[in-house]
């Protein structure tokens, strides 16, 4: 880095509140500002860099980029090709419903015991397989991003796992913007 004078960061495009596009088209959240200081710290000029989950440990290894960011989890199989720093954050996972499902998704150990439910997750996620452990009786319905969520017909999920961080800033802007 020091050599090339750039750091390169990988980003996932969407993954609010870390890593996301505004309107005014800016890469912006958390781990962006956090880049840009890190950049600042060591007096050179940054390059974000996209990715997708399932290629993250091979742009690492090939040097495509320095460092990755986006609130990405520590997981088991991350673990095995990757190393990770210190977190700044332990996010929470929420269930996420509309709001007239509300009240039959508020108890995790009645939701243990459900066999016939539909549950939503953003694919290629440390949640789907959290989703796939936890709920084995559950249909899993993979979802490309918190968006898919609000435009989806009620009888094609009951609820999404997600993260209280990503879930609640991704919806809220949505149904904002689309007025729900």
């Amino acid at each position: 880095i020091k050599e090339s004078g750039v750091l390169k960061v990988g980003y996932i495009p969407a993954a609010m509140p870390f890593s996301y596009w505004n309107r005014d088209s800016q890469l912006v959240g958390y781990d962006i500002a956090f880049a840009h200081k890190l950049a600042q710290d060591l007096q050179c000029r940054l390059e974000f860099i996209p990715f997708d989950y399932d290629e993250l440990s091979d742009n690492l290894n090939f040097g495509v980029f320095d460092i990755a960011m986006s609130g990405l989890a520590v997981t088991e199989e991350r673990l095995k090709t990757m190393c990770f720093t210190e977190p700044y954050l332990e996010s929470e996972w929420v269930f996420i419903s509309k709001d007239f499902q509300r009240h039959d998704f508020e108890n995790i150990e009645e939701l243990l015991k459900k066999k016939d439910f539909k549950l939503a997750v953003v694919g290629e996620t440390s949640l789907e397989s959290l989703a796939r452990n936890l709920f084995p009786d559950a249909e899993l319905v993979l979802l490309e991003s918190y968006d898919e969520f609000l435009s989806l017909d009620d009888k094609l999920i009951d609820v999404m796992l997600g993260t209280r961080e990503e879930g609640s800033i991704s919806l809220r802007s949505l149904a904002k913007e689309s007025g729900v």
